[in-house]
This record gives structure tokens, C-alpha cells and sequence, in this order.
């Protein structure tokens, strides 16, 4: 059946209003010809269970579904008071313009239905821009969670790799603390002995006036004296010490052995070698030769001293995971505490001076040919 023009102009309109003015305000049913009537009788049929009888455009929204450009939902409702989506109102103004050509439309007509597509045609496309840069962005933080995933995992395992070694340092502490425990008391058992040899070495005191009368010279007995021997102070032969200590400073806290060598009795000049390892990021291995010089009294619990060295180096390059050596030269201060006889802690700050820069452990910055780095150590001596 030819659709009437009048009619498809009323849809148009119902549809046009609906799209650009977005507005409720009611409108003016145009009236209908006998033969518009006759075909209107035949909306009776179609029953949309939300638009009520007395309505205003029921019969308008009739004609809409008679003709198959509004299906209403599935539901049987038309929900007449929401907003009609540009995509709804593009959807229908095809379907429409499907049958254009077979019409007779006036210019004012054709112009209007004109502009009803090309409003609907410029906000598609606005659309489907934001689309795309919506889409964008989606992806880029996709790509930003997955990378920030990535680290946190890298992150965890770094983590835990500390944790360890941290637990394993705590274990060498622990066996150190009950050394020092156990030496404490060989250091009393020691003092006491010495205490008891210097009172032996103590002049007798003046014997008191008897008022008795004297015995018989005759009668005393042959009594000889000898003198009592000295006991050192310090042990005549040199001596040795070797402990374990800790380091900061480079790029990661050290953690190795020491080794002391005295030929000196009175203990002011020695000989000193260490070894350390890096815990941390950062890799690498430290091997040194020391001399050093005490001042104070000898024999002292406390003792000030100074020492230098060289030494060297081993940790990756710079740009590739290749092992490299940097040699430097060390100076140091620093004090001894002699906790007992043989055991005795230590603590120094140093200064080293590298004279090539191609591994990670110096410290200096990568651009740099040579240079000072300085840090500190501390740990625990046993002497033998």
C-alpha cells in the first residue's frame, strides 16, 4: 500500500522533534483525510500497554508502528517520556527514506527531512571520534597497569633477596654474640690471675713490735729469700687477630673478614688484610692490604689508630655484565676497644681514592675517569 505523503510528513516531524529539540512540549495533530481515516482505523490493532487512550499523539505513534518505523520493546511498552537517542532517531529516518523517492514531497518538506539527517549524520560522527580516543586511552592504561605489574613483581623478588640476607647476617650476629659471651669470661678468669700475681710481686709489709723478749738466735731457722720473677705485662711473641666486619659505603653495604698481623709485642704497628662481599643490587668483591699504627698506652682497653692500604675491586661494568677490577688506595682512622684479652671491637671511617672507574663498586658516577669515595667499618677481632 502506497503510504500517504501527509502522513509521512506528521512521522517525519514526530521524529524530528523528537532528535534535535529534545523536548516534550505537546504538538498539533494535523488533521486526517477519509482516506487517512480509513487507513488510521486499522491502528486499533496495536496496543502499547504504557501510552494511555486519551494521549495526545496515540494516534500519531499508532500510525509510526502501523507504517514499521517504530517497533516500540519488546516488552509491549513505547516509553514515550525517554529522550530518543540519536542512534534511534537515525535508525528511523532510514527507514523512512527508503520510501522518499515514491512520495511527493513539497521543497519545505524535503529541506526539513534534510536537515533532520545531516544533524543526526554530524553527531554519528562526532561519536565515533570520541570512540576512537576513548579507545586510546583504554589501551594506554592497559599498557601502564601491565608495566606497573611487571615492577611490583621485580619489586617483591628484590625484596626477598634482601630479607634473606638480612636473616643470614642476623644468624652470623647471633653466633658472634655468644662468642663474645664465652671470651667475657675467659677475660675475668685472666684479670683475676693477673690480679693475684701482681699482689704476689707487692713489697711485705714492716713487721709489728713484739713486746716479748727475742728467741735464741740459735734457735731460728736458715731461712733463704728468693725473689719472686716478673710476669710480663704483654705476651713477647707477635701476635695474630682475625674477626669479621661490615662496611658502608659504594652502592651496597659489605660484609667479609679481617685478619691483623702484629710483630710488635706492644701491638703499635700491624699488618692487616680483607676480603668482603656486597649485599645488595649491586655485586662485587673487595680484597685490601693495610698497614696501621695504635697510640696510647700499651696494654690499654681503648686505643686510637691510623692506617693505609691498597686495594681492589671486582664487580660488572658499567654497560655490560662483564667482570671488571678497579684498584684504589685507602686511608683510614679509627678506635679499638679491647673487650677482654682476646677479643676487641673495632670502628674506623676511610676514604678511598680510585684510579680507574669501570665497574659499579666504586661509587663515582659513571662519567667520571677517577675519584675519592669515602664509607665506614665496624666488627669484632679474636686474638690468638
Amino acid at each position: 500500500m502506497k503510504k500517504p505523503p501527509h502522513l509521512l510528513v506528521v512521522s517525519l516531524c514526530l521524529a524530528l522533534s523528537s532528535a534535535v529539540a529534545q523536548t516534550d512540549a505537546p504538538t498539533v495533530t494535523p488533521a486526517l483525510t477519509p482516506a487517512q481515516q480509513s487507513a488510521a482505523a486499522k491502528l486499533n490493532t496495536i496496543a502499547l500497554v504504557d501510552v494511555p487512550a486519551d494521549h495526545w499523539a496515540l494516534e500519531a505513534i499508532k500510525m509510526m508502528t502501523l507504517e514499521g518505523y517504530v517497533t516500540g520493546f519488546p516488552d509491549g511498552t513505547f516509553r514515550g517520556n525517554l529522550p530518543l537517542t540519536r542512534y534511534q532517531a537515525a535508525v528511523i529516518l532510514t527507514r523512512m527514506m527508503t520510501e522518499v523517492d515514491t512520495l511527493r514531497l513539497t521543497q519545505e518538506q524535503r529541506a526539513v527531512l534534510q536537515r533532520g539527517l545531516d544533524s543526526v549524520r554530524e553527531e554519528i560522527n562526532v561519536l565515533q571520534a570520541q570512540l576512537v580516543i576513548l579507545s586510546s586511552s583504554v589501551t594506554a592504561q592497559a599498557d601502564a597497569l601491565a608495566a606497573a605489574q611487571a615492577q611490583q613483581k621485580a619489586d617483591t623478588a628484590r625484596i626477598a633477596t634482601l630479607e634473606a640476607q638480612v636473616a643470614e647476617f642476623r644468624a652470623q650476629l647471633t653466633a658472634v654474640t655468644a662468642a663474645l659471651a664465652i671470651t667475657n669470661g675467659n677475660y675475668d678468669a685472666l684479670r683475676a690471675q693477673q690480679t693475684e700475681a701482681l699482689l704476689g710481686r707487692a713489697a711485705p709489709a714492716p713487721a709489728a713490735p713484739v713486746s716479748s723478749p727475742l728467741p735464741d738466735v740459735a734457735q731460728q731457722p736458715d731461712v733463704t729469700f728468693t725473689p719472686k720473677a716478673d710476669v710480663p705485662a704483654q705476651l713477647s711473641n707477635p701476635q695474630l687477630a682475625a674477626g669479621i666486619q661490615g662496611a658502608l659505603g659504594g652502592p651496597s653495604t659489605t660484609v667479609g673478614a679481617v685478619v691483623d698481623y702484629l710483630p710488635d709485642p706492644q701491638g703499635s704497628f700491624g699488618l692487616q688484610a680483607h676480603v668482603a662481599s656486597a649485599l645488595g643490587e649491586v655485586k662485587y668483591t673487595t680484597l685490601g692490604l693495610n698497614t696501621s699504627y695504635a697510640f696510647g698506652r700499651a696494654g690499654s682497653d681503648l686505643r686510637p689508630y691510623v692506617y693505609g692500604g691498597v686495594g681492589v675491586t671486582m664487580s660488572e661494568a658499567w654497560k655490560s655484565t662483564a667482570n671488571v677490577t678497579d684498584v684504589f688506595a685507602r686511608a683510614g682512622v679509627g678506635v679499638e676497644y679491647r673487650m677482654a684479652s682476646t677479643v676487641a671491637l673495632f670502628g674506623d671511617g676511610y676514604a678511598n681514592y680510585y684510579f680507574t672507574n669501570r665497574g659499579l663498586a666504586t661509587g663515582l658516577p659513571e662519567a667520571a675517569a677517577s675519584g675519592p669515595s669515602f664509607g665506614a667499618r665496624f666488627g669484632v677481632k679474636f686474638r690468638f
